[in-house]
């Protein structure tokens, strides 16, 4: 997606979760990175506290909006394996902020599959030589032929269900994938479900090199033809405010903020080029910079607030 985006001239953003303790294909418990969704909860330790990920993912689109010039009407999800499993979580839980949603090889989850806030255009995809997919059918591989369709009737069921559809779909299909397009409305409906078998992918996220086709152009394909509607406004849990004066700023800046503990300014490319202990020390003394827009932070005991920082 980082090279799609340099060529599409689309903003690319790749964050990542937290780790917890999991009892997934080991008999110990070990510590691993993973979205908090379905697919963490069913091999988490016990005695865990868990973070809001929908939540962290409503305020992050919220900060790059604030920071960064973007059409909030088409901001899209791509997700693989556990990514997928929360890509899918995201098109329940937070459909009125993204427009399109890709999950491969991680499935919608039972703990997942709640009421949607809206129908949204998603894709389920993996592969044929997938083994956590052909592994529980005792197989060496899936069929790549509406077999698989039928031996994932329940994991296609609760996508359908969720999202208002039957089971009447359209399909179509070259050597490398099987597509299967559910959609009842009418040919320009805002949304739809789609379901891609590869044929001998692994599990892995295809990208043109470890597989003939690329998923980046395929999404960006799909995606394209989606935007948000425009009576769908995104709901964001505002944080308290952040304030610094002067702003411009040239030796100093003061903050205004309840409980301010640190600060830190970062360039535009996200990089730290000044931090500070601000316990009760509300004006800070700004060492030389190059004159520009940066990003200032400020850790509170409710969490850190940002805001843009302009040094003249």
């Amino acid at each position: 997606w980082k090279e799609k985006g340099e060529e599409e001239k689309i903003l690319t953003v790749f964050p990542s979760s937290l780790r917890y303790c999991v009892t997934e294909d080991s008999a110990n418990p070990h510590m691993t990175t993973k979205w908090n969704n379905g697919d963490l909860q069913m091999v988490a330790c016990p005695g865990q506290t868990f973070k809001d990920d929908v939540k962290f993912f409503r305020r992050m689109v919220d900060t790059i909006g604030k920071t960064l010039a973007i059409d909030a009407s088409r901001i899209y999800v791509s997700g693989f394996s556990n990514g997928g499993v929360m890509a899918a979580k995201l098109a329940v839980e937070a459909s009125d902020m993204f427009a399109a949603v890709a999950a491969a090889a991680g499935p919608l989850t039972q703990p997942d599959s709640g009421e949607a806030k809206r129908m949204i255009p998603i894709v389920f995809s993996f592969g044929t030589a997938d083994d956590r997919y052909y592994t529980p059918f005792g197989l060496p591989e899936l069929p790549f032929n509406d077999t698989t369709l039928f031996l994932f009737r329940g994991t296609l069921n609760r996508f359908l269900t969720v999202f208002g559809l039957n089971q009447t779909y359209t399909k179509d299909s070259t050597a490398l994938a099987l597509r299967y397009r559910f959609n009842t409305l009418a040919a320009t409906a805002s949304w739809e479900f789609n379901f891609i078998l590869f044929n001998g992918l692994t599990h892995a996220y295809p990208n043109g090199t470890n597989y003939p086709l690329s998923a980046p152009n395929l999404l960006w394909e799909f995606f394209q033809q989606f935007t948000l509607p425009l009576d769908v406004k995104p709901n964001v849990e505002q944080p308290a405010e952040l304030m610094l004066w002067p702003n411009p700023a040239r030796r100093f800046t003061t903050i205004e903020a309840e409980d301010a503990q640190h600060f830190t300014l970062r360039s535009m490319l996200g990089e730290k080029v000044f931090e500070t202990d601000a316990y009760h020390l509300k004006r800070i003394a700004l060492p030389t910079l190059a004159a520009g827009v940066y990003f200032a932070e400020v850790k509170t005991s409710h969490g850190v607030l940002l805001t843009k920082l302009m040094i003249e």
